[in-house]
């Protein structure tokens, strides 16, 4: 013999006592409190400013930096255009070597060979 407990349900919905115009009772429930008001923006009555900005150097910083950094982009491009140059005549040389040396074999493979 099983000792298992069946409990019968019902496919109905049991109806809920429901009261929609309820009131409480205690003060405290029923106190409501003031109406919120709507807050205005007062960030339109102030102007932007920035008294301490060159206190403590950073704006006179950040200048002193830009100049530096472009005296030094300055020089940089001197030295390079420098490079590129000494670069490039270099090259022409080569190339005029190089163009001797090619008509050098080539005359020398012209020549005639003697047995």
């Amino acid at each position: 013999m099983s000792s298992l407990i069946y409990k019968k349900t019902s496919a109905e919905p049991v109806p809920a006592n429901v009261q929609t115009d309820y009131v409480p009772q205690h003060p405290m429930l029923a106190f409501k409190g003031p109406k919120k008001v709507a807050a205005t923006d007062h960030l339109c009555e102030y102007s932007e400013v920035d008294p301490f900005e060159d206190s403590e150097g950073l704006m006179s910083g950040l200048k002193w930096m830009g100049k530096k950094a472009s005296s030094a982009a300055k020089s940089l491009g001197k030295k390079a255009s420098k490079v590129y140059e000494s670069g490039k005549k270099l090259l022409s040389g080569k190339k005029k070597e190089d163009a001797d040396q090619k008509e050098e074999d080539n005359s020398k493979e012209e020549e005639p060979k003697e047995e």
